[in-house]
């Protein structure tokens, strides 16, 4: 009589029972006969803080780091550049203190001109018309050269002209 084989228990790749471990599928260790996960920047690892490879990054001391300027992305496990995380945004940062364990999500900080960074939704939107920095969709800081500020938006100066055409002021000429 033969054994049926054992059918192992996700997370655990090999067994001597269903639920008894003797190794892991990717990003689990073995602590015992229990698989336990890793952090999430790790692809495999030795203990919970102790990364062997990464998903993305480079390994220094056994924790997976992305270079400067960039930002570990849970959902795609990759290291990514804040640009293309969020359109319009100049800076990222964490929601938070970065651990590997458990790092945290990316937000955007600061947008392009033109933009600003919702802080109640975290949403980058566009800035009044003919606004060149504000801090929300009713408070500009700056106009774009040419215009001025008049509460709440930003209109040509007194001396020149809106083309509608181009979205420029422009001086008005004269045609005798």
């Amino acid at each position: 009589m033969t054994n049926a084989p054992v059918v192992c228990t996700s997370p655990c790749q090999t067994c001597t029972t269903s639920t008894s471990c003797l190794t892991c599928i990717p990003a689990y260790y073995l602590s015992g006969t229990s698989c336990l996960i890793c952090m999430k920047v790790c692809k495999t690892c030795t203990a919970a803080s102790t990364c062997a490879t990464c998903f993305s990054g480079t390994l220094i001391n056994n924790v997976c780091t992305c270079s400067v300027n960039l930002f570990f992305d849970t959902a795609s496990k990759t290291c990514k550049s804040c640009s293309t995380m969020y359109a319009n945004c100049q800076t990222c940062g964490y929601n938070g203190t970065y651990t590997p364990v458990n790092p945290p999500n990316v937000i955007c900080t600061k947008a392009v001109p033109n933009y600003y960074v919702d802080s109640s939704t975290g949403l980058i939107s566009n800035c009044l018309q003919n606004c060149l920095n504000c801090t929300s969709g009713s408070n500009c800081l700056n106009c774009k050269p040419n215009f001025i500020f008049s509460h709440p938006s930003c209109v040509c100066n007194t001396s020149l002209f809106y083309n509608s055409a181009n979205g420029q002021c422009q001086a008005c000429s004269v045609v005798i």
